[in-house]
C-alpha cells in the first residue's frame, strides 16, 4: 500500500538495501492462436533504474584496455581500442571519459570521446566500449593511448594506459 509520504505509486520496502536497484517492464502483442501459420509479435521493455538511500559505494575499474587486435601493432588507420569497464560497487555508474593518443615526444595526435551516449554500467557488472582512432595522414611510429574515464556523483577518475606501433603502409609503401 503506498505511503501518503511517497510521490511514487509504490513503497520501497524499510529493509531493501542501500544502492542501485532495476526492473524491466515489458509488453507487447501475442501472435494469433491458429495452428500452421506464421505470426509476428512485437515485444518491448524499459528500463528503471532505482537509488535507494544509504551505504552507497561507487567503485569501478578499468579492467582491461587493449587494441582490438591486441597486437598492438596497426598497419592501417583507423586503430580501434577496446576498453572494458568494471563497477565494483552498488549503484549503476555511467562512466565517461577520452582517450588521448600521443606520439613519442608527449604530443596529442588525437582525442577520442568514449560513452558519448552514457551508457550505464550495473552494479557488479562490466560492459565493453569500443573506439577508433583516424590517424593523421603521414603519422608513423610509436603511440601511446592513454584512457581516463569519470564517473559517479563524487566524480571519480580512472585511467590505464598502453604503447603501440602505428605503421601506415598504403601511405608509406609507394614512397618506398
Amino acid at each position: 500500500r503506498p505511503s501518503k509520504l511517497s510521490p511514487l505509486p509504490f513503497c520501497i520496502p524499510k529493509d531493501a538495501e542501500p544502492g542501485g536497484h532495476f526492473a524491466v517492464v515489458w509488453w507487447g502483442t501475442a501472435p494469433p492462436g491458429e495452428g500452421g501459420q506464421v505470426a509476428i509479435a512485437v515485444r518491448a521493455g524499459i528500463l528503471i533504474l532505482m537509488r535507494v538511500s544509504g551505504d552507497i559505494q561507487e567503485a569501478g575499474r578499468i579492467s582491461s584496455f587493449k587494441a582490438t587486435d591486441s597486437k598492438n601493432i596497426f598497419w592501417s588507420s583507423p586503430a580501434s581500442f577496446q576498453i572494458v569497464f568494471n563497477n565494483d560497487g552498488n549503484v549503476y555508474l555511467k562512466p565517461a571519459g577520452t582517450i588521448t593518443i600521443k606520439n613519442i615526444l608527449g604530443w596529442v595526435s588525437g582525442k577520442i570521446t568514449v560513452n558519448p551516449y552514457g551508457l550505464q554500467v550495473l552494479p557488479q557488472s562490466k560492459n565493453t566500449f569500443e573506439a577508433k582512432w583516424t590517424a593523421p595522414r603521414f603519422a608513423l611510429g610509436i603511440f601511446k593511448a592513454e584512457a581516463n574515464f569519470v564517473f559517479g556523483e563524487s566524480q571519480k577518475t580512472v585511467s590505464q594506459g598502453f604503447w603501440f606501433l602505428f605503421i601506415p603502409l598504403k601511405t608509406f609503401v609507394p614512397v618506398l
